[in-house]
């Protein structure tokens, strides 16, 4: 709807927009922006003086290269990228080239826990972030489980082997789900309180896929997800311990989803992170201006240089808290896209 609207001014003012024309380099003159080298859809090399020049591309979702020099996204998180087309980071690389700072190159906007799957499945889903008990690649707890902040989920699982989480419950919680519903609602997707018909039925496709499995022991179980029978064993014993005194000295788990894991059969999903873009990359100021890379005090600027929205650095700490903040990149790349057009104005004197 926003950018409709923005869409419809600019026509109306006359601005001229080029599609299918990729911005390939800032042309500078006497250290100044003086216009931008592009290339268009038929390939042809186009330039475009201009002495202001807003960067606001959305930053590198799409470039594999720079997601893993930058980040620390995993194989299977940069398959997961969700609502990222064409963000390859031009705008970003352009910056530096002429000597931009560099600002949160490393922070990317992580989710929560997704199963490879073409088709987001809701049960699967729903099964999948339920607070059961979550382990890592080495059958090791690594936080609280009943967490409802997706961004720190997915921060958390940055962190493991291989970035990923196991799900475990037993043949009781399974129970629970078919005929009381899920404990944990999952906002649009699914209620609390929700039921799963048949979580087994739910889960094939996953089986198929191995990322799914069942057995009718913790030691089984443990054989097929690849993880250490013994340590996972002792994992179990210990949350199951934790489970009966009704408090977790671990995590400090919410005691309303201490759900023992001790009824066989016994079930295992596999999650993986997502994300949602990239959060930085060029360091700027108060007025969206872009700080020079060898600025000791910030206050040295490339000239007619802006850049806003998620190509800007500074704005977020190691994690996007998405869960409580949501649409704070959306609202950051309004608000800093209009400083830059007023900042721009300014700079031009108009």
């Amino acid at each position: 709807g926003i950018t409709k609207a923005l869409e419809e001014t600019a026509r109306d003012l006359g601005v001229s927009i080029r599609f299918r024309t990729r911005a390939r380099e800032l042309i500078m003159e006497d250290g100044r922006i003086a216009g931008i080298r592009a290339q268009d859809q038929d390939g042809n090399p186009v330039e475009y003086p201009g002495k202001a020049i807003l960067i606001a591309d959305g930053g590198f979702a799409n470039n594999e290269e720079m997601m893993k020099k930058y980040t620390r996204a995993g194989s299977h998180t940069l398959e997961m990228a969700v609502g990222q087309v064409g963000k390859e980071g031009d705008g970003i690389r352009m910056a530096w080239e002429v000597g931009a700072a560099k600002e949160g190159a490393g922070l990317i906007q992580l989710g929560p826990p997704r199963v490879v799957k073409k088709k987001l499945d809701k049960h699967v889903t729903a099964i999948l972030r339920q607070p059961f008990l979550w382990v890592n690649a080495n059958g090791d707890r690594f936080l609280d489980e009943s967490e409802s902040s997706f961004p720190h989920i997915g921060n958390a699982m940055s962190r493991q082997p291989g970035q990923v989480l196991f799900n475990l419950f037993d043949h009781a919680s399974r129970k629970h789900m078919e005929e009381e519903g899920i404990k944990a609602g999952l906002g649009m997707l699914s209620d609390k309180g929700a039921k799963i018909p048949d979580v087994l039925a739910a889960m094939q496709t996953i089986i198929e896929e191995d990322e799914a499995w069942v057995a009718d022991s913790v030691e089984e179980l443990a054989g097929k997800m690849g993880v250490d029978g013994r340590r996972l064993r002792a994992t179990v014993d210990e949350y199951n311990a934790s489970c009966d005194a009704g408090r977790d000295g671990l995590f400090a788990k919410d005691p309303e989803y201490l759900e023992p894991v001790r009824t066989g059969p016994f079930y295992a999903v596999k999650g993986h992170p997502t994300h949602v873009g990239t959060l930085g990359g060029i360091r700027i100021n108060h007025k969206t201006e872009v700080i020079r890379e060898d600025s000791e005090t910030g206050l040295d600027l490339i000239p007619g240089l802006y850049a806003a929205g998620t190509v800007a650095g500074g704005m977020y700490g190691d994690t996007y808290d998405a869960s409580h903040t949501i649409g704070l990149t959306s609202a950051f790349a309004v608000i800093s896209g209009r400083i830059a057009g007023m900042s721009a104005l300014e700079y031009l004197g108009k």
